[in-house]
């Protein structure tokens, strides 16, 4: 299936969904699946439809160094478990979308560049927004149930490593070293996540990434009712 006719049909699918609030969208994956330009080109989609789209990441919402790096640089676990605030991106943004909320939310809280607060200033959503949110370990217990929509995103290793290599040779001008941090902490890290949430089997949509122009449907569950905190 070719990507825009993909993104067209999820548009679709998101459309459908009716709620009394702002819907609340995921893309889940692991680094370099493609989230990011997956969830830029359904922004754009839904945006066709005049309704207002927040386009935010769970990239804002990193722990501080100290706690990301605690366990290690090069410890999956740790990776795992200690490199973003799911917390805060639930109480900063998806709880204020959701049912009761007052619907004025953070778009950020932390920037992992500069290892600073990003200070940014709060904004007001309607009940017609919709949110996509890409990231990383969106499915896990304590953030499952504040998506109304879950998509996650597959992609094999061997298109995951070039993506890494093309996107940060320019950072980091090292191949060898941008490969082994994937192999030794960012794919096993992924692995443990897929072993205790196994985020496939529980997302609306499993969307193969591997190829960015011809990207497939994995598995889909019939629209339905579904209540989210």
């Amino acid at each position: 299936m070719k990507r825009e006719e993909l993104l067209e049909k999820t548009a679709g699918i998101i459309l459908s969904i009716k709620k009394p609030h702002p819907l609340r969208v995921a893309v889940d994956g692991m680094a370099c699946s493609g989230k990011t330009v997956f969830s830029d080109g359904l922004a754009g989609v839904l945006s066709r439809s005049k309704r207002p789209v927040i386009r935010a990441s769970i990239d804002g919402f990193h722990n501080p160094a100290a706690v990301r790096h605690k366990n290690g640089r090069e410890c999956p676990r740790g990776y795992y478990l200690h490199s973003f605030n799911h917390g805060a991106a639930v109480e900063k943004i998806l709880k204020p979308l959701g049912p009761g909320g007052d619907k004025k939310y953070l778009k950020s809280v932390y920037d992992y560049r500069v290892e600073k607060e990003t200070g940014e200033p709060v904004c007001a959503a309607c009940d017609e927004t919709i949110l996509v949110f890409d990231g990383i370990f969106l499915l896990i217990p304590g953030m499952a149930g504040f998506w109304d929509y879950t998509i996650r995103l597959e992609a094999d290793c061997d298109a995951v490593l070039a993506r890494a290599v093309r996107r940060d040779i320019a950072r980091f001008g090292d191949e060898d070293s941008i490969r082994e941090k994937y192999l030794k902490r960012f794919i096993p890290g992924q692995k443990l996540y897929e072993a205790e949430v196994n985020p496939a089997a529980a997302a609306d949509i499993t969307i193969n990434n591997s190829d960015y122009e011809e990207p497939f449907i994995q598995k889909e569950k019939k629209p339905g009712l579904k209540e989210t905190a």
